[in-house]
């Protein structure tokens, strides 16, 4: 069988290229200055409109859109997001997301199909996302970010991060053949535990966004049955080849690091994994290197933080520090399991309807199966 990729890096438009082998999405994600686009929906009550549709199967609604003096007409816009939307639910600024080709067939703006516009929520600097894809980039296949100014007919809306949507465009930056398999996790989160053979039980927690209709699930299932069925003195070698440890060891590192729980490590959201079969002989996931194999990441809210509590420091030191080097060992000894929080996930339930109270104590916040500190201060938290 071919190699798998599960990857996370970030390729710059190089100067001097032909004409036709510029990168015109490099433009777009300059981050040299701060981007500016103005929409115009169609109706006035555009917010009541995008709550409605947000909370009925996130569907988009149309506008016209003004970027860099040009006019893209029938564009789709939604609300996104999870615990960023709720975190802004009261307030006007809340997570967007731009679909150039909903309505329009073929629709880009510089080469780009769809955009992402994180609203910095809790993130009074505007600049850990920002930061975190930065600080990632370089070792892992990951989205490009910049900054942008939004506004509704004239009126700023605010300051946003605009972060590249990952799809087969994104693919064909990174990996020699897009062609394969992308999975991503599911709004609920997702584990790397093995649920048998057949893919439905799969579906609740990943979304296959390439090769819909072919719907093969097999390689993925596969891995999922060695990573938790081999034995831990076989494990490095049997798994290796389907798992690049260093490139996973490094994505579990960097979130425990920079605290960033809505993540595989936490809430077992916004991650993906690419199924890259064009590399090598012998089934492999691997990440960041051009043999890649660990998920592509999608950051939640990077906030240095400290928290003790079992889900995310999994009875490890406090520091998220000596957690992300606790992790590391465990993982490079040969110990990498699907035994993230998101592993301990039950069946899904509804996006907006997770009991809340369950987390009583002043200053914290339910994650999954713990109580999480609201903001970056020293609150320690108890498991509920």
């Amino acid at each position: 069988m071919k190699a798998t990729i599960f990857a996370c890096a970030l390729i710059l438009c190089a100067a001097g290229l032909r004409a036709q082998d510029i990168d015109s999405t490099a433009l777009l994600f300059d981050d040299s200055f701060v981007h500016e686009f103005n929409i115009r929906f169609y109706y006035p009550d555009w917010e009541d409109s995008l709550k409605y549709w947000y909370e009925h199967g996130e569907e988009y609604i149309p506008a016209r859109i003004e970027y860099a003096g040009i006019v893209f007409d029938s564009v789709g816009v939604r609300y996104k997001g999870n615990s960023s939307y709720n975190m802004s639910r009261n307030t006007p600024k809340k997570p967007l997301k731009f679909a150039f080709d909903k309505y329009r067939s073929k629709q880009e703006c510089y080469d780009v199909e769809t955009l992402n516009f994180s609203n910095a929520t809790k993130d009074p600097t505007f600049l850990r996302e920002k930061i975190c894809y930065d600080m990632i980039a370089p070792r892992m296949h990951a989205p490009r970010a910049a900054f942008a100014a939004i506004k509704v007919d004239g009126a700023l809306l605010g300051l946003y991060t605009m972060v590249e949507q990952v799809d087969k465009k994104f693919l064909a930056r990174h990996f020699a053949d897009n062609g394969f398999n992308l999975y991503k996790a599911a709004d609920n989160g997702a584990s790397l535990e093995y649920r048998g053979d057949l893919a439905d039980p799969y579906r609740a927690e990943y979304e296959l966004k390439t090769n819909e209709k072919t719907d093969d699930w097999t390689r993925f299932i596969t891995m999922l049955n060695r990573l938790s069925s081999v034995p831990d003195a076989q494990f490095r070698d049997q798994v290796g080849a389907w798992i690049e440890f260093e490139s996973a060891v490094q994505l579990l590192a960097f979130n425990m690091v920079m605290s960033n729980f809505d993540s595989y490590t936490g809430s077992g959201r916004n991650f993906y994994v690419y199924d890259d079969e064009s590399t090598g002989s012998s089934p492999s996931f691997r990440g960041t290197s051009t043999r890649a194999s660990a998920p592509i990441p999608t950051t939640g809210t990077c906030s240095p933080r400290t928290c003790s509590t079992s889900a995310i420091s999994r009875g490890v030191p406090s520091t998220a520090a000596s957690s992300a080097t606790t992790c590391c060992a465990r993982a490079t000894s040969g110990r990498l399991r699907a035994s993230s929080p998101a592993r301990r996930m039950k069946t899904a339930s509804p996006r907006r309807s997770r009991a809340g109270s369950r987390c009583s104590i002043p200053g914290c916040r339910p994650i999954r199966t713990s109580c999480t500190p609201i903001s970056s201060s020293s609150t320690t938290c108890t498991p509920m």
